[in-house]
């Protein structure tokens, strides 16, 4: 509860107790402040009325509606700027108590993210996390629409962490949150850039690619980050002299700040993970890739930053587990079957990849892609597919409007650029596609499920339908692979 001039500041309201502040007007009620959004697909000042008829009496717009005249409209030059410092002021500015870390980059956002959680809170400091799998603290977990929340649930999350002792939050930060100002406000203490990626180009995403990589640096450039820590993907990408103070790189080559080396694969599971070395400790991740090594060398950079000594870092790093991020599966004939949410051709390839090694039969790929969004992708995981595996199934992968036979198309047409040769099948019903698939594979077959991840949902015409392939998995006799 706070009251209306304490939210405007400057500004000539009456002293009115504010008990919440929405921008959907189906959770207006009375007492509630509803800021009214212009989004992507719609106008929040449509909704007034019904925020009206809720209850609602208060008002943040851009211009004025028919409302009847006991509503207070303020109306302001722009809601989006507005609601940023409006969730900051009503919950207190959680933010200011809390070592805000940004995390951001084409892949491995998540991983990096949750291998930081899973350090922090292993070594005995409170931790949350905020991003694509939700809100995580203690054993709290709560889904979340986007990775980088609106404004008014992210100061939501962030308070009642505060208020649960919570001292640092990871915090992935994608980049359509920034030109949608979801963290304006919000001074991180630092901030991690895995890579960047030709990626999220498109229709609801960004308009050019020059706009989709400035926002990614924006992110650790521009938000206050005491301390910046760049992998050597993009040592040569960003511009440099846009951070104003030094920053920190990881990576493999030689002259990285944090340096990985003498990398094998660990045979310790029936999915092995790397094993590696920084400075003199020596590190085992039960996660498989070259890929997964760099996600784990931002994640060991962080925690060094908040303090702790390598040993501790290490120790804990072995038990970390990343759901839907190489999630694997032993089938009931002893065949393997990977859970990943490669989505786009270079992380499908990283996969592919880092899964080859282990693979004494037949590499099977199991994939769609999205619809609705940037069409490069369905190029690239074409080619990525006919490139690396020995047999590509084609199915849907949150297809929404779109037609998945039609989606599976577009990919099969771009694999049979790289390779005529390579047998395709083409079953639009995931599960379907699934159980078909795993009933033919031999026990030296391995089988990556890529797209999915973490998600258990296929959204189809605009609705999210229950669907998990870990659970199609464990039905047919799987067990975790670690």
């Amino acid at each position: 509860m706070t009251d209306l001039k304490t939210l405007f500041p400057g500004m000539e309201l009456p002293k009115t107790a504010v008990s919440s502040v929405t921008s959907d007007s189906r959770k207006a009620c009375p007492g509630s402040l509803f800021v009214a959004l212009r989004g992507f697909s719609t106008d929040g000042h449509l909704y007034a009325a019904d925020a009206y008829r809720r209850g609602c009496r208060l008002f943040a717009l851009e211009h004025a509606v028919p409302l009847p005249e006991d509503a207070l409209q303020i109306v302001v030059k722009d809601t989006t700027e507005l609601l940023p410092s409006l969730a900051a002021t009503f919950y207190g500015r959680p933010a200011d108590k809390l070592h805000v870390i940004g995390i951001t980059g084409t892949k491995g956002k998540t991983s990096s993210a949750l291998m930081l959680y899973h350090i922090l809170n292993a070594c005995g400091i409170l931790a949350g996390y905020i991003g694509t799998l939700g809100v995580w603290y203690k054993d709290h977990k709560q889904k979340t629409a986007n990775t980088t929340p609106d404004p008014l649930t992210l100061h939501s999350a962030m308070r009642k962490m505060v208020d649960e002792g919570v001292k640092v939050l990871v915090l992935e930060v994608s980049s359509q949150s920034v030109p949608a100002r979801r963290i304006d406000g919000i001074k991180l203490f630092a901030a991690g850039l895995t890579n960047l990626y030709p990626d999220h180009v498109g229709p609801g995403e960004h308009p050019s690619l020059a706009e989709y990589y400035d926002a990614k640096v924006s992110i650790v450039c521009d938000y206050g980050a005491e301390h910046v820590l760049v992998s050597e993907e993009v040592f040569d990408v960003i511009a440099k002299d846009r951070i104003a103070r030094p920053f920190t790189t990881f990576g493999m080559k030689d002259e990285c700040d944090i340096r990985a080396f003498n990398v094998t694969s660990s045979d310790s599971t029936r999915l092995p993970g790397e094993q590696f070395t920084v400075g003199k400790t020596s590190f085992t991740l039960p996660v498989p890739g070259l890929f997964s090594v760099r996600n784990a060398l931002l994640a060991i950079g962080m925690a060094r930053i908040l303090g702790l000594s390598d040993a501790q870092i290490a120790n804990a790093l072995q038990s970390v587990c990343i759901p839907g991020r190489m999630e694997g599966y032993v089938l009931p004939g002893g065949a393997l079957a990977v859970i990943d949410y490669a989505h786009n051709g270079e992380s499908l390839s990283q996969a592919l990849s880092s899964l080859s090694p282990l693979c004494r039969g037949k590499l099977l790929c199991l994939v769609g892609s999205v619809g609705g969004r940037t069409q490069i992708r369905r190029e690239e995981i074409g080619q990525a597919a006919a490139t690396l595996c020995n047999k590509l199934i084609l199915t849907s992968d949150n297809p929404d409007f779109e037609d998945p036979a039609a989606i599976c198309r577009e990919i099969e047409q771009a694999a049979r650029k790289c390779s005529s040769t390579l047998p395709v099948t083409i079953i639009t019903e995931r599960e379907e596609a699934i159980r078909k698939t795993v009933a033919g594979m031999r026990p030296s077959d391995v089988l990556l499920l890529a797209g999915k991840g973490h998600e258990d949902y296929q959204l189809i015409k605009g609705e999210k339908i229950p669907f998990s392939e870990r659970q199609i998995l464990l039905s047919v006799g799987a067990v975790p692979a670690v």
